[in-house]
């Protein structure tokens, strides 16, 4: 099996980080941005929401189609 390489982290201009968490799918679960971390949730290979991880407040909840292809709308739960 070969390696996969994801982006763990991200540093800006300004001297602050971004980092970033993947599961074993390659699929990314957590993301930091300016000391708050989101979570992903997903639903077989769908991202079906994201919530901020202390407090876990959803942030944003993907509402999806029949054919589960993409996204009918984004609610912005509690944003």
């Amino acid at each position: 099996m070969g390696q996969t390489e994801s982006l763990n982290q991200v540093t800006l201009s300004s001297g602050g980080t971004h980092g970033y968490r993947y599961d074993y799918r390659t699929r990314r679960v957590t993301r930091t941005e300016s000391g708050q971390t989101t979570a992903i949730v997903y639903s077989g290979g769908l991202s079906v929401q994201e919530y901020v991880t202390n407090p876990a407040t959803p942030t944003v909840e993907y509402q999806r189609g029949d054919g589960m292809g993409g996204a009918v709308g984004v609610c912005g739960c509690g944003v």
